[in-house]
């Protein structure tokens, strides 16, 4: 019935789209190719068709070396110029050979359309590597961002980028176009993610805003914390249910602690790294549970305590408790050892 549809109204474009579909999904390859190039003839300026066209011709051939040669016929630079330059991108893109060879399609793919993200998001991770110098890689990472502004995925990596490199406001401004999404919800912006976003607004001294973001967050995990609580103990009275709080993850709880360290609080800044200890050391006890053994996890988050205890706080004995765990499973590598008891003598004023 389509085919009789494309006789009956040759120049109707939906008509041979809809027999390319029928085709594909009837497996009549040859059918297929008819339409193509009725649609190619009838769309001379369409993309999708011209793509479709070159895509058969290219899989029509055995071997590499004769792909490579359909290739190498179709990037010409006479008949470049003739392709649509999105055409020629994915076509230079999807260029097969060695290394050297594959680094200049993709090259060639970027110039010619540097608005298409598969070619910039390869490039900015095969071009950009550590080798590279720091602006070709910022250059790479922001092209690539350019080239599709709503993956949040790519505004994540520059921010991360910036951040190491100390460019802290405009790493912030970049998590904060992330955390526009719903800073409350764990499911769209991970409390890993938020931890980093944080970290961004307080290392560009904007304590409000580090502050706001992490309050949205406690606020939203005390309301499911509570409806939880709430099914399970119904005889709790609004007032009860209201002192109850959720604990933060270990990162965000760590630093909500060192916010408040470097304020003039010292009650909150007692309250917040008490929380924060607790918040590791009940994710110990939850890897302890899984593994059934004192594994490497849970080595690390008592040594993290050790660590976030005599950074932030002036109780050392919380830092020599948590070494001493950690010596009754294993060994503290002497460099570490020697750290740790260097902060707990400065903390207990007996430096020589």
């Amino acid at each position: 019935m389509v085919k009789q549809a494309t006789q009956l109204a040759p120049q109707k474009e939906s008509v041979w789209r809809a027999l390319v579909e029928v085709s594909q999904m009837a497996d009549l390859k040859e059918l297929r190719q008819e339409a193509i190039i009725a649609l190619s003839k009838l769309t001379p300026q369409d993309t999708t068709s011209q793509l479709m066209r070159l895509r058969d011709a290219i899989e029509g051939t055995n071997t590499v070396d004769a792909r490579m040669a359909v290739y190498e016929q179709l990037l010409l630079d006479g008949r470049k110029a003739m392709l649509h330059p999105r055409v020629s991108s994915r076509l230079a893109q999807r260029q097969l050979g060695d290394v050297n060879q594959f680094a200049r399609w993709l090259a060639e793919s970027v110039a010619l359309d540097p608005s298409n993200p598969d070619a910039m998001a390869l490039a900015a991770g095969f071009f950009g590597d550590e080798s590279a110098d720091v602006y070709r890689r910022a250059e790479l990472l922001a092209s690539a961002l350019l080239s599709n502004i709503r993956d949040t995925t790519l505004h994540v990596a520059l921010a991360e980028f910036l951040m190491a490199y100390g460019d802290y406001e405009d790493a912030k401004v970049l998590y904060e176009l992330v955390l526009g999404n719903d800073p409350r919800s764990a499911k769209l912006i991970s409390n890993g993610l938020l931890g980093d976003i944080v970290l961004s607004q307080w290392a560009a001294d904007d304590v409000v805003a580090a502050m706001d973001t992490l309050l949205t967050r406690q606020i939203a995990v005390d309301e499911l914390y509570r409806n939880k609580t709430r099914v399970e103990q119904p005889r709790l009275t609004p007032l009860e249910l209201a002192r109850i709080h959720a604990p933060l993850t270990p990162k965000l709880a760590t630093l909500r602690a060192a916010i408040y360290a470097t304020e003039d609080d010292e009650a909150q800044a007692a309250i917040t790294l008490d929380s924060a200890i607790s918040s590791i050391l009940a994710m110990a006890a939850l890897y302890e549970l899984q593994v059934g053994e004192a594994g490497a996890q849970v080595i690390d988050m008592h040594l993290q305590v050790a660590w976030v205890a005599v950074w932030l706080g002036n109780d050392s004995e919380i830092t020599q408790n948590a070494i001493q765990h950690v010596e009754s499973l294993a060994t503290i590598s002497p460099t570490e050892k020697q750290r740790l008891d260097g902060w707990v003598a400065l903390r207990n004023n007996q430096l020589a």
